[in-house]
């Protein structure tokens, strides 16, 4: 799961079931989507 903390406030931005050691480019590049769309939105 990944998270994103802004002033006392964590945002869930993606969870998955991690099958390897590796963190899969795919899960990664799905959050760091949701983390600027939830900053474009917020305006911050």
């Amino acid at each position: 799961m990944y998270f994103l903390h802004i002033k006392n406030t964590f945002i869930l931005l993606h969870g998955f079931r991690k099958k390897t050691r590796r963190l899969p480019k795919k899960e990664l590049e799905i959050a760091k989507t949701r983390m600027e769309d939830y900053l474009k939105r917020k305006g911050d």
